[in-house]
């Protein structure tokens, strides 16, 4: 059987996301600083730069840590019989860097914590900051 157009553009997107260098998350979602739901993923990491310039002409630029996640990985065990679910703010992701495991928490980027990276809405952007412990 062809594979539709649809499913021709998921699995380039997919393939495409796992290509850039991904490494393995763990992703949590977290409400009221308790852990309900874990699951192991894989993320291809990317930064996003919004520079403000505040009433005084002091501009700052602000680096957020995104991590492009398929949206057929968002979904959680515990959490409505595994149903996909949308990146939320105080979500972590753990990953393992050079000098060892970052936890990462999903914080808003201007209004929202992601924007899709595809046309179809299969990869989501999400946008974070390190958690230093």
């Amino acid at each position: 059987m062809a594979l539709t157009f649809r499913q021709n553009a998921i699995k380039v997107a997919r393939q495409a996301n796992k290509s850039l260098a991904a490494i393995d998350a763990v992703l949590s979602r977290v409400v009221a600083e308790v852990t309900y739901s874990s699951v192991t993923i894989q993320v291809t990491q990317a930064e996003t730069e919004i520079e403000e310039i505040y009433e005084t002409g002091l501009a700052v630029t602000i680096r957020h840590r995104d991590f492009l996640i398929e949206a057929a990985d968002y979904a959680f065990a515990g959490l409505d019989g595994g149903a996909l679910k949308k990146p939320e703010i105080d979500d972590e992701i753990v990953v393992t860097l050079d000098d060892g495991p970052a936890t990462f928490r999903v914080v808003p980027n201007n209004e929202r914590p992601y924007r899709r990276s595809d046309r179809y809405g299969f990869v989501y952007r999400v946008h974070s900051k390190e958690v230093i412990i």
